[in-house]
């Protein structure tokens, strides 16, 4: 699968984005899949490491932290993104998820929600929701035979306008079961 991971980040182009899974690619600015985090604070005890980079591009300044904390079945990423140029921005903002589960058919159909989807298959059940209302979608991956590999899980959002030095949060969670 050319597509693995969790929590794969980009920022997209508002006025280039249709809504749609098709358009993703397309719309995409700044693909963060390839970039080399700092490592700000790592905390054993309480299970938390935060992450952050620095991104300029012509259309934006910002700077990214992810703040990871693990449990036992579920992962919990905040993600802050701050404005550190000179001028206001509005920018689109894609998580995405790889998720591979048993599938006997060729089709696997998650349940969607403004707030989260879910994917379940004989043994386990995966949700990921955000702290606010976000735009979930998904793409199913096949191989060349037609055969079922994984969901592509896009959660899409936006910045609104953010100011110079203002920031903007959004949480997401990934549990299994």
């Amino acid at each position: 699968n050319q597509e693995p991971g969790l929590f794969r980040d980009s920022f997209y182009d508002i006025a280039k984005f249709r809504g749609d899974v098709e358009s993703i690619p397309g719309a995409v600015t700044d693909d963060l899949s390839e970039v080399v985090y700092d490592v700000d604070n790592y905390d054993r005890e309480n299970k938390q490491l935060i992450l952050s980079c620095r991104r300029k591009n012509a259309d934006f300044n910002v700077r990214l932290i992810k703040t990871y904390r693990f449990f036992n079945s579920m992962i919990a990423v905040k993600y802050e993104a701050v404005n550190i140029g000179g001028t206001e921005m509005n920018l689109g903002f894609v998580t995405s998820f790889n998720v591979a589960l048993y599938c006997h058919q060729n089709v696997f159909k998650p349940t969607l929600s403004k707030k989260g989807i879910t994917l379940e298959d004989k043994t386990k059940t995966i949700t990921i929701t955000a702290d606010r209302p976000c735009d979930f979608t998904f793409r199913n991956i096949f191989n060349k035979s037609g055969r079922y590999i994984s969901t592509l899980v896009y959660a899409i959002g936006r910045t609104g306008n953010l100011e110079p030095g203002k920031s903007c949060h959004i949480s997401f969670e990934f549990s299994c079961h």
